[in-house]
C-alpha cells in the first residue's frame, strides 16, 4: 500500500540541552508505503540567534542564546556547577565573551561550536568582559587580594595588560582606540596605550550624585542619573562634553524615581525604568523629542522590574527588560523573566527565563 503526500514537512525539534543546528526541510511528493525506510537529505540551517542572557539552569546562571521570538534556547555553558554570567556580543556577532565561575573569561563561538578560556592560568578573578566596537580587544575587570583593576585583552586572550590601578567603567569611542572613563568624581578621556589623560568633567560640580549610563560617541554626550533628593535618582539628562553644558531629559521634584536609561542605537530615544514612589506602581517607558511614553506598565506588589539593563534590539525595533515575580515561601526569592516589547506594533513577548539579555549587533 502506498500512500501519496504532498508538502510532507520534516520537522527536528531542538531543545536547550542540544546545539539546534537542524532547523526544518520542506519534502515535496514523498511516497510511503508500509515496511518501508524513508532515505532523504535535510538541509542544515542555523538559528537565527539575536539574543544573549543569563539563565537559571540546575540552580546556576548559565549563558545562553535565542532568537528574537524565543523559540530556540541554547545553553553555551559547559560548567552547570557554577555560575556563568554578563554576556557579552562581539560586534560582528559571532561569538560572546562571559564570565565563568567569577573566575574567568571565556569566549563561545557560535559558528563552531566551542568555548575557550581566554584568561587560563590567572590566579585571582577576571569578570565583566566588554568589546572594543572593533571587536579586536577585550576590557574588563581584575581583582587581587582585594584589590580592583581594570585590563585589556586581545580578543583571543593574548596582550593582557592593566590600564589603571582601580575598576572602572570604559566607554569607547568609534574608533575603538579613545575611550572616557570615570575616576572618583571626575571623568577623563584616554586612550588604549594611555598616551593622554584629559579632564572632561568635575562631576563635584554638578549638584547631586552622578551615575553613568550610557555614551554617545557621535556627539560626544553621556547619559546619566543625577540623585538630588535623599540620594534617589530623580533625574535623567544628558551631558556634552563639547559645549559643556547639561541638557535635562527629565526631571520629578517629588514621587518618581528613574533608573537605568539607556539610548537606542540611532540615539533618537532614550529609554529607563520609572518608579512612581510609594506605591507599586512600575513603568518602563522611553522619551523622544521630549515626548514621554509609558511602554509597560507593572502594578502588583509581587512584580517588579530587574536592575540588569534595559536594550535595544540591532535595529530599534524591540526593547528588552527582565521582570522578577515574588514567589511566596520562608525565604525571599523570586523567578525572572526576559521579555521583548516591540516598539512598532505595542506588543510584547516572553523570550525565555532569566536576565540581563543583550542583543546581537
Amino acid at each position: 500500500m502506498k500512500k501519496q503526500l504532498d508538502n510532507f514537512t520534516v520537522r527536528l525539534i531542538c531543545n536547550e540541552y542540544t546545539h539546534p543546528k537542524f532547523i526544518f526541510k520542506e519534502v515535496t511528493d514523498v511516497n510511503i508505503e508500509t515496511d518501508t525506510v524513508l532515505n532523504f537529505i535535510v538541509d542544515e540551517i542555523p538559528p537565527d540567534y539575536r539574543i544573549c542572557y543569563q539563565k537559571l539552569f540546575q540552580n546556576n546562571w548559565n549563558i545562553f542564546l535565542n532568537d528574537e521570538e524565543g523559540l530556540h534556547p541554547f545553553n553555551t555553558s559547559s560548567d552547570t556547577v557554577n555560575d556563568d554570567t554578563d554576556p557579552s556580543w562581539s560586534p560582528n556577532g559571532e561569538s560572546i565573551v562571559y564570565t565563568q565561575r567569577g573566575d574567568d573569561i571565556y569566549k563561545y563561538d557560535i559558528g563552531s561550536d566551542s568555548l575557550i578560556n581566554l584568561t587560563p592560568g590567572f590566579e585571582y578573578n577576571a569578570d565583566q568582559p566588554k568589546w572594543t566596537p572593533d571587536g579586536n580587544k577585550i576590557v574588563y575587570h581584575y581583582r587581587k587580594m582585594g584589590s580592583d583593576y581594570t585590563y585589556i585583552m586581545d580578543r583571543n586572550g593574548t596582550d593582557n595588560r592593566k590600564l589603571f590601578d582601580f575598576h572602572t567603567n570604559i566607554f569607547f569611542y568609534d574608533n575603538s582606540y579613545d575611550f572616557i572613563y570615570r575616576k572618583n568624581q571626575s571623568i577623563y578621556k584616554s586612550d588604549i596605550e594611555l598616551t593622554k589623560d584629559s579632564l572632561l568633567l568635575d562631576l563635584s560640580s554638578i549638584d547631586g550624585s552622578i551615575i553613568i549610563t550610557d555614551f554617545n560617541p557621535i556627539e560626544n554626550e553621556i547619559l546619566i542619573t543625577i540623585a538630588r533628593i535623599s540620594g534617589i535618582p530623580n533625574c535623567i539628562a544628558k551631558y556634552s562634553f563639547d559645549n559643556n553644558q547639561m541638557d535635562t531629559v527629565l526631571f520629578n521634584e517629588t514621587n518618581r524615581v528613574y533608573y537605568n536609561p539607556k539610548f537606542s542605537n540611532d540615539f533618537s530615544t532614550v529609554a529607563f525604568v520609572e518608579i512612581i514612589y510609594n506605591s507599586s506602581i512600575t513603568h518602563i517607558s522611553k522619551i523622544k523629542n521630549c515626548v514621554k511614553e509609558d511602554l509597560v506598565t507593572l502594578s502588583s506588589s509581587n512584580e517588579w522590574i530587574d536592575f540588569s539593563p534595559l536594550a535595544f534590539s540591532y535595529d530599534d525595533k524591540y526593547l528588552t527588560y527582565s521582570k522578577n515575580i515574588d514567589i511566596q515561601g520562608t525565604h525571599v526569592t523570586w523567578d525572572s523573566y526576559i521579555y521583548a516589547f516591540n516598539l512598532e506594533t505595542k506588543r510584547e513577548h516572553l523570550i525565555d527565563s532569566g536576565i540581563n539579555a543583550k542583543w546581537k549587533p
